[in-house]
């Protein structure tokens, strides 16, 4: 999977990341970022080696959950370049031999999800 450096997400999602294995490189290893937007909390976590991306996501207020993805085949996570309270990530996924899917999520100031299917 083709994703930006622990450090870029790590400042993206404003959390430093809990990993699995310390002693091993990012793209071998599992990334835990937890954070929240005051109304949100979050839980993503990244497996840049087994090509994995999960997103959890909570009401904070009603203390419910809100969300469960769990994409087992991605190929590119990115960053758009974006306005920090705006910015967005881009999950690559499903590619077949005619469209790829594409999901784009923000986390500020409220969460939002769009998915998109291009085809190629």
């Amino acid at each position: 999977m083709e994703t930006p450096n622990e450090t870029e997400l790590a400042e993206y999602f404003g959390a430093p990341p809990e990993r699995k294995d310390e002693t091993i490189e990012f793209a071998l290893d599992t990334a835990t970022f937890r954070f929240d937007n005051g109304i949100e909390s979050f839980k993503v976590v990244i497996s840049p080696f087994y090509n994995e991306f999960v997103l959890e996501v909570a009401a904070i207020k009603e203390q419910q959950s809100v969300l469960q993805l769990k994409l087992r085949s991605v190929e590119k996570i990115e960053i758009a370049e974006e306005p920090q309270e705006a910015a967005m990530i881009r999950i690559h996924h499903g590619r077949s031999e005619s469209y790829i899917h594409t999901l784009a999520c923000s986390f500020k100031p409220k969460f939002q999800m769009a998915l998109h299917e291009q085809y190629l």
